[in-house]
């Protein structure tokens, strides 16, 4: 499962010395992987014909970096075994054909894994009144605090026809996640009418009475003899 981080891309350019190597990157936070916490990075690559590859570095502080991977000539890499919740800083590098050469930082980009965050319909269309439940899936319910909170289900009743948006929000420690899926529910209008009486000797005169939950367009009644009735 993935999920989405708050996000910049930036543009950035550095000298690593001016007979050597000049490079142009663009970096991008994306995406992690919950369970293991994952970052996938992606950068422009270098137009400079002796780059030699690229060097990933992180590290829970900005500026200070106490890690790093070398991610070959790849513009790309994923970092693996991070901590979520917590604010990670990355920045990359280059290098040159020999790896003796290597320029310094980019500006950072900021990423921060969050929990994924999704509900589920038991129904999704019915006629009103139409009670759904909602059944919210947070893959990991700790918070950056480390207390750990659920989400409960909910119970929705729909009495008027139509046509709903369902939005689910959870909150954490220096994170919000909203997941919305429009147009989910649809609810038609019920129709039932009353008749009395329903017996008697003919002829028999007998009055229909109709209950409609939701707006119409038009109506037809069949009496069952043959005979109609409707309108708009």
């Amino acid at each position: 499962m993935f999920i989405n981080f708050a996000h910049e891309i930036i543009s950035l350019r550095w000298l690593i010395n001016p007979r050597i190597l000049l490079v142009y990157l663009g970096l991008l936070a994306i995406s992690a992987n919950v369970f293991a916490a994952d970052v996938a990075l992606t950068w422009a690559a270098s137009t400079a014909a002796n780059v030699g590859g690229y060097k990933v570095y992180y590290g829970i502080s900005s500026g200070v970096y106490t890690a790093s991977v070398d991610a070959g000539k790849n513009t790309s890499y994923q970092v693996s075994g991070l901590q979520q919740g917590t604010p990670y800083y990355f920045a990359v590098t280059a290098y040159d054909l020999t790896k003796t050469v290597e320029s310094g930082h980019s500006t950072e980009a900021t990423a921060i894994a969050t929990p994924l965050v999704n509900f589920t319909a038991s129904q999704t269309s019915g006629t009103a009144p139409f009670a759904v439940n909602f059944t919210p899936t947070v893959t990991d319910g700790t918070t950056n605090s480390g207390t750990t909170s659920t989400v409960p289900n909910a119970i929705k009743s729909y009495g008027i026809a139509g046509t709903y948006t369902v939005s689910l929000t959870v909150t954490g420690s220096g994170w919000s996640i909203k997941k919305t899926y429009a147009n989910l529910i649809t609810v038609v209008p019920a129709v039932v009418f009353t008749a009395s009486p329903t017996s008697g000797n003919a002829p028999l005169v007998t009055e229909f009475i109709p209950t409609v939950s939701g707006p119409i367009t038009s109506w037809q009644w069949s009496f069952g003899d043959g005979n109609t009735s409707g309108g708009t």
